[in-house]
């Protein structure tokens, strides 16, 4: 997992480091954190001086903390560099469940093919808040294979006032704080779906007790409705906008997509992996019959939250980050060519080409978007040639 880590955070980092201006999406999360750190307002994000209520701030917190570490909140880098970490430790935390479910091997496969996936690499790149979801979704993914797999409780230990192991109760908390990034809900819904598939899945009311607790779900509700109940008080006016943006999504609003979108959708995100991806979570679906197998975990972790997304009219690809990406290109890493061995060997040599490939791409592409930035900059301020003649935007030069 060091190896792993390392090479990811390279990968990314990389990127951070090139220079390329921030894009739309990037500007509104860095003023964000660049007021924050200046008002020290922690609890409601601002923009422009007015406060910002569409987005819960922990990623916000995540990105100042590195930001006023370096000192550089003019820069672009820091606030990259934020995300950098966020995708190397996604890319980790996807590697250690595979490698636990299935092999030390798969576990690295897994990980780096998710760091170089599209989706994975450029949200990981790119100083947004998807990411800090996507690591809060998967972190609950960690600890339910630790609670189900390496340490499960015994019988005696089920009770509802009972105590239960860390695992379960961080299991909880993390839940909740999936609440305060990105939106109210969006998190908890997309990490509890595939839960409740495995674990009801399994027809077992023993199986269920362990997440029957009181504690745990005190601790829930607490990291849950804090940032929504302490955001109310300060700005009573925030409930009308969360009925307007998140309920309004459900039959309206400029995200207005058919219910198939996603299907459409996925190849994109998985890129290149988007073949080997498909076919090989098809090939699983025979190998998901038993009801604890890591097969069904990660089945009812790729179809339920995809199920649960394609019901909304409101859709967007980068929904698809925190359930769909790593896993589903994980089924092609394990089944597509029919065994483990042959998929090793086939894929881990695409994985290499794709790499190298990759970083001459993306060095070039970063070039490239300066450079066609710079000329679009010099035509809309007037650009003037070595024979003197000026050339506005509009005329043939810049045509």
């Amino acid at each position: 997992m060091l190896a792993l880590g390392a090479f990811t955070l390279l990968l990314f980092g990389t990127a951070g480091f090139s220079g390329r201006s921030i894009t739309t999406h990037e500007a509104v999360h860095c003023q964000n954190v660049r007021e924050m750190l200046t008002d020290h307002d922690w609890l409601i994000p601002h923009y422009g001086g007015r406060v910002w209520l569409e987005r819960p701030p922990l990623p916000h917190w995540a990105t100042a903390i590195i930001v006023a570490a370096t000192g550089e909140s003019d820069a672009a880098w820091p606030y990259r560099l934020a995300a950098a970490l966020a995708g190397a430790l996604l890319a980790v935390e996807i590697g250690w469940i595979a490698s636990v479910l299935f092999g030390r091997r798969t576990g690295f496969l897994a990980g780096a093919i998710f760091a170089t996936t599209r989706s994975g690499f450029a949200y990981a790149t790119g100083s947004e808040c998807d990411i800090f979801l996507a690591v809060l979704v998967t972190t609950v993914m960690v600890l339910f294979v630790r609670a189900e797999f390496l340490r499960p409780e015994p019988g005696n230990r089920n009770g509802f006032l009972v105590g239960r192991r860390w695992e379960v109760l961080a299991l909880f908390v993390v839940l909740g704080l999936t609440n305060m990034a990105k939106g109210l809900f969006f998190g908890m819904i997309l990490a509890a779906l595939p839960l409740a598939g495995f674990v009801f899945g399994q027809r077992s009311w023993e199986g269920a007790k362990r997440y029957v607790w009181l504690w745990g779900w005190l601790a829930f509700a607490a990291a849950a409705l804090f940032w929504p109940l302490a955001a109310y008080m300060r700005e009573p006016g925030v409930a009308d906008l969360w009925a307007s943006d998140y309920l309004g999504r459900l039959q309206s609003g400029f995200l207005r997509e058919p219910a198939w979108y996603y299907l459409t959708a996925l190849p994109w995100c998985l890129f290149p992996w988007s073949i080997t991806a498909v076919v090989g979570l098809v090939l699983a679906l025979r190998n998901a019959r038993e009801p604890r197998s890591p097969e069904r975990l990660l089945l009812v972790w790729a179809v339920l939250p995809l199920a649960f997304l394609s019901v909304p009219q409101g859709k967007h690809h980068h929904y698809l980050l925190p359930v769909l990406a790593p896993l589903v290109a994980y089924f092609g890493v394990l089944w597509i060519s029919g065994s483990k061995a042959n998929a090793f060997a086939a894929l881990g040599a695409m994985l290499l080409g794709v790499i190298v490939n990759g970083l001459f791409v993306a060095i070039s592409m970063t070039s490239g978007g300066g450079a066609w930035d710079n000329a679009k900059k010099s035509f809309e301020d007037g650009f003037v040639d070595k024979d003197g003649v000026k050339h506005l935007k509009g005329g043939d030069a810049h045509k």
